[in-house]
């Protein structure tokens, strides 16, 4: 378990198998929280995990990412395990505004509303339109071809949801990708999708982005 204090101080506790609670030690578990002192002092906004891995955000845009590195979730290029956060070296020079961790992969959104993924893709959750696994992240290049921009994303186990901006009709759209299983992708069927796929459902529910500046994915 992760949480962020309002002086930008991370805590974590709980199982530290696979470092992922980042407090630079190898097994063992924390009954209490305890500080993340390698992020101390780094302005740190926002805060993201799931079952192997956690990553944040600071002030400046950096992103961390800490824990189990299979499959290459954590962005560095390799699937080795981090014990303590280490900065994303590939998005170093983009200003990344939203991080969401999966069960096996992550994804981030830049300022300029361009979608980033790393790590597991065998179910398509990477919307990279193949099954492949990424060590670094890769932008997510469908987004840009239909003139959207992403503004926020939200991973479960192994799929997807990204919440979008049609900049010229100035609507929201909800598409989603991944692992289909048990109608999780909202498409009407149990399909699992390698690219970003419109929710159609929603296409009488587009909010305007005058009336409404944040929106939450659950």
């Amino acid at each position: 378990t992760g949480a962020l204090t309002k002086s930008s101080d991370v805590y974590s506790w709980g199982d530290s198998e696979n470092g992922v609670c980042g407090h630079n030690f190898v097994g063992g578990e924390n009954y209490f929280p305890q500080l993340v002192s390698v992020l101390s002092g780094r302005g740190v906004w926002q805060i993201a995990a799931c079952g192997f891995h956690t990553a944040c955000l600071t002030k400046r845009g950096h992103m961390y990412t800490w824990g189990e590195g299979k499959f290459g979730r954590l962005g560095h290029g390799d699937e080795r395990n981090a014990y303590r956060p280490q900065k994303v070296q590939r998005l170093h020079d983009q200003t990344v505004t939203d991080v969401s961790c999966g069960g096996f992969h992550t994804a981030a959104i830049t300022d300029a509303g361009v979608l980033y993924t790393f790590g597991g893709g065998e179910h398509g959750q990477l919307g990279l339109d193949d099954f492949v696994n990424r060590l670094y992240p890769t932008e997510v290049k469908a987004v840009l071809k239909s003139r959207r921009k992403v503004v926020q994303i939200t991973l479960g186990w192994s799929h997807s949801v990204a919440l979008t901006i049609h900049p010229e009709r100035k609507t929201m759209e909800v598409y989603t990708f991944g692992n289909g299983d048990h109608g999780k992708l909202g498409h009407g069927d149990t399909v699992s999708l390698m690219c970003l796929i419109y929710v159609t459902l929603f296409s009488s529910l587009t909010h305007s982005l005058h009336r409404q500046e944040k929106h939450y994915l659950n």
